[in-house]
């Protein structure tokens, strides 16, 4: 039997990500609603190991700068409004147990051949 090498199942994901006040991350879910990471049994939000006060909100892949030029304006500037936030880089790897039972006989086939 074959030994397999769950690294080859990793996809890493270079993001981008506000660091925004705890209190304030509802409010700003409603304004950057479409803009945000969504993928299934993973959440938009996350703690910053850095400040207990403050969280990740991660966006989607099609925001691809930090200046968040590829969000609409009026939305900039309702966030902007609500409270003080920092875009930041967030790094995020979906690994091996990320992946249905069917993705990964999908990847291990693909990989196979």
């Amino acid at each position: 039997m074959v030994e397999l090498d769950e690294s080859k199942f990793d996809m890493d994901l270079k993001l981008w990500a506000l660091r925004i006040p705890r209190e304030h991350c509802k409010a700003a879910m409603r304004i950057l609603n479409g803009h945000l990471f969504d993928r299934p049994r993973l959440k938009p939000i996350t703690v910053d190991p850095t400040n207990e006060k403050t969280r990740y909100m991660i966006f989607s892949e099609k925001v691809k700068t930090p200046d968040l030029s590829d969000i609409p304006a009026q939305k900039l500037a309702e966030l902007k409004g609500l409270c003080q936030f920092e875009v930041a880089p967030y790094s995020l790897t979906l690994g091996y147990s990320y992946w249905s039972a069917g993705q990964q006989r999908f990847l291990q086939n693909k990989l196979m051949y």
